[in-house]
């Protein structure tokens, strides 16, 4: 080194760009994937997994994800840390709808019947389908494996494409992302991921469908709660149109009936020719099974002595407790009479 050259004093170089991740992050971990040995790189890798895919924490997948660009490999890590997705199931309700699939990009339609499975969790496309009618698909990030209702791995191997295309099921129509599968005869499986979201009136037995509880975030209204918000808005529209010390006159149609009824029950009972028609109109059926038990005759006589009779004692020069005496009414009278 030359005496005369000055040597600029050495620093460590700043990263200013982003600040450190928070542990146990999608971007944490790509950081340690990126910077660790191969051994910690996958128990960082493994520690972010679900619990229920840590058999897919491998060396293989690791090694996928390194490959990856930046944006693609946190998308990879973060579907690591979602549960199974697509779990094939057979014990669950089942329905065939009439679909419409359309492309986005040309707006191919295609009509299909797509299988309402609830015991399928992720909703599904044909591979078949696809390759039958060239529709565009994505490919995933790293495999997602399709598991049956046992735990154990589906034969048709792991999801490695998507295909996005709009789904229409009568006037609801949605942008929905499929797993690109092998489904067999099937065309689309329609899982319970959906059915959640959805949340619609479905009557497994008549094979009914309607969409009428859909979430604010599908943006779907049914054709009959829109008749409702537009009977809110007339409504209110008209009583925008009163001004103060208009009259309008109002019927009470619900106390209208109630009373007509109530008039028609006391007509008939003014009809009825005798007491005894007024007690076979109003006495439970009970009363007429066991006259003995509830007859008057009965009632007016005392029940025979019996062993385990006993006396009641009175207190000598004790007073009743002076308290008001209610008449009864005259149905009452009648009665004891």
């Amino acid at each position: 080194m030359n005496k005369n050259e000055i040597v600029e004093p050495h620093t460590r170089p700043q990263n200013t760009s982003l600040p450190f991740p928070k542990p146990f992050t999608a971007e944490w971990t790509l950081r340690r994937i990126r910077k660790d040995p191969e051994l910690h790189a996958l128990r960082a890798l493994q520690s972010i997994t679900h619990p229920e895919r840590s058999q897919e924490a491998t060396l293989g997948i690791l090694q996928i994800i390194k490959e990856l660009d930046d944006q693609t490999a946190l998308a990879a890590l973060k579907l690591m840390q979602e549960s199974k997705r697509y779990i094939r199931g057979r014990k669950g309700h089942q329905l065939n709808l009439s679909v419409v699939l359309k492309t986005l990009e040309d707006q191919r339609a295609f009509r299909t019947t797509a299988l309402l499975d609830s015991g399928c969790t992720g909703s599904c496309i044909n591979r078949q389908f696809v390759n039958k009618h060239h529709i565009p698909t994505q490919r995933m990030p790293i495999p997602i494996p399709v598991y049956n209702a046992d735990g154990t791995r589906n034969q048709a191997g792991p999801i490695t494409e998507m295909a996005e295309l709009v789904l229409a099921i009568g006037e609801h129509q949605e942008r929905i992302q499929l797993a690109v599968t092998n489904l067999g005869s099937t065309d689309l499986f329609i899982g319970y991921e959906w059915l959640r979201f959805h949340n619609p009136n479905i009557d497994w037995e008549r094979g009914n469908l309607i969409l009428n509880r859909c979430p604010e975030a599908c943006g779907y209204r049914h054709p009959t709660l829109q008749s409702q918000q537009l009977d809110i808005f007339q409504v209110n529209q008209i009583s925008n149109e009163f001004e103060e010390g208009d009259q309008v006159f109002m019927f009470d149609w619900q106390g209208y009936q109630d009373e007509n009824e109530y008039w028609q029950k006391q007509l008939h009972v003014r009809r009825l020719k005798s007491q005894e028609d007024l007690y076979n109109l109003i006495e439970p059926d009970y009363f007429k099974e066991f006259p003995e038990v509830f007859g008057k005759q009965e009632f007016d006589k005392l029940p025979e002595r019996r062993p385990w009779d006993h006396a009641i004692k009175l207190v000598p020069g004790f007073k009743p407790t002076d308290c008001k005496i209610y008449p009864l009414s005259i149905v009452e009278n009648q009665a004891l009479d």
